[in-house]
């Protein structure tokens, strides 16, 4: 076909997705199953992945995306031995291959496809006395493509200012309260940044869709509901008004950079569905021009949102020279995350969280 070279990006350029770590990038099929780990000094590495079985991960992705289970009381318990799955046919060939060259504490990027895009590599490890997870190594992320995440980078300019932060909080319908939101808010409005806070019948589709471009970070404190069509999932603001996945694609935040989803199912994707295709309300919010964004697997304790917002903005807000970065929101969520597990928060609560982007 001619010009097909110039459609297509040169590997040179695709590398750059690496600048900051390694891209994994999980190839999926009936016939082989490989990871492909982008560098951005060295060639790309492929590691075989012959344990790989299309029908067990379909089962372990139903079973993460599925409500009933996902509320009930042994999901820990089956969701370590999802994670020690993970592991042992997918996550640790990959870290063996990265150990020699990559430092520990190192960020790397997952790039999954198939019915990956719904399981929580981030987390997967053998889950046994003195052997280290995944989480103990390297600190994850996510990427839908080495594309988005070259973009996620594009344009950085540099800010005299501290950014301030919208919060979008659901505080006054008693008939579906989320009882520790106040106190959410509070643990946020501790910390040196302006917060500007959409509550009660400010915080209305309207307005906020109004003021979003505004600010360069937000943050959800609210219902957060996926449904069968991805396009219509929803944030529950003022009066049951929705938010929907729909109304962040049509808007463009140029200005944006880190987003942080206190809020159920923010980052679920439909495994029954098109799992290639990572449709959610976290996804949505890195297309309309958020880098960095912060959400949830599945339905989230409504308990934890004080303390992880907390110990996050402890560390995008601090004395350190690099405060108030959005790149920084990778590590800002691996430590309030190291928190939960220090409290011995059950494991389904702490797994929930995720980063996607830069």
């Amino acid at each position: 076909m001619t010009g097909w070279k110039q459609m297509v990006p040169a590997f040179q350029s695709l590398r750059q997705a690496a600048i900051e770590g390694p891209v994994i990038i999980l190839n999926i099929s009936q016939y082989r199953s490989d990871a492909i780990i982008v560098y951005d000094f060295n060639d790309a590495v492929l590691v075989p992945l012959p344990g790989v079985e299309i029908g067990m991960l379909a089962n372990l992705a139903s079973y993460c995306s599925d409500p009933q289970f996902t509320r009930a009381d042994d999901f820990a318990k089956k969701l370590r031995q999802v994670l020690q799955s993970l592991w042992n046919v997918l996550v640790s060939p990959v870290v063996e291959h990265l150990l020699p060259s990559l430092p520990a504490k190192s960020r790397i990027w997952w790039c999954p496809t198939s019915h990956l895009c719904a399981l929580p590599l981030h987390a997967a490890g053998p889950y046994l006395p003195r052997q280290r997870n995944l989480p103990d190594i390297y600190i994850s992320s996510y990427t839908s493509t080495l594309s988005v995440l070259i973009a996620a980078r594009r344009n950085l300019a540099t800010k005299d200012t501290k950014p301030e932060l919208l919060v979008i909080a659901d505080t006054g319908q008693p008939d579906a309260l989320l009882p520790s939101v106040q106190k959410e808010l509070e643990r946020i409005q501790k910390y040196d940044i302006v917060v500007r806070q959409a509550s009660g019948e400010d915080a209305n589709k309207t307005n906020i869709l109004s003021v979003l471009p505004q600010y360069r970070w937000v943050h959800f404190a609210c219902h957060g509901h996926r449904e069968q069509e991805s396009f219509r999932s929803w944030f529950q603001l003022y009066g049951n008004e929705r938010l929907e996945l729909l109304d962040f694609i049509q808007a463009r935040l140029p200005d944006a950079e880190l987003a942080f989803l206190s809020a159920c199912h923010a980052a679920a994707v439909d495994a029954q569905g098109t799992p290639d295709e990572v449709i959610h309300l976290a996804g949505a919010l890195q297309f309309c021009g958020f880098r960095s964004v912060v959400g949830t697997l599945w339905a989230m304790a409504d308990v934890d949102g004080p303390d992880v917002a907390d110990d996050f903005y402890s560390h995008m807000i601090s004395d350190n020279e690099k405060a108030m970065d959005f790149i920084q929101s990778a590590v800002g969520l691996n430590v309030a995350v190291k928190e939960m597990r220090k409290r011995k928060v059950p494991l389904d609560r702490w797994v929930n969280f995720v980063h996607i982007g830069a």
